[in-house]
């Protein structure tokens, strides 16, 4: 985060004029923010695709869970 303030401050002074420095900030985190939301969403779904795999196993060999599915683990079921 400092080395980001940093370069703020820098490109700031090149084009005050052109681009407030808040502007530029709050474009230069966006994308980082948007990056790491994209990261957990997706793993939350590789979470829940791992537990439909291990259900669809599971009821192969037992059809009776159809009738009473197993509900997902926590962090699953959060998603």
């Amino acid at each position: 985060m400092v080395a980001l303030n940093k370069l703020v401050v820098a490109v700031g002074k090149n084009t005050a004029g052109q681009v407030s420095r808040d502007t530029l900030l709050a474009r230069s985190i966006l994308p980082n923010v948007f990056y790491h939301r994209l990261a957990f969403l997706y793993m939350a779904e590789m979470l829940y695709l791992q537990f439909m795999f291990a259900l669809a196993k599971a009821v192969a060999k037992d059809a009776s869970l159809v009738k009473n599915v197993p509900l997902p683990p926590l962090d699953v079921a959060m998603f």
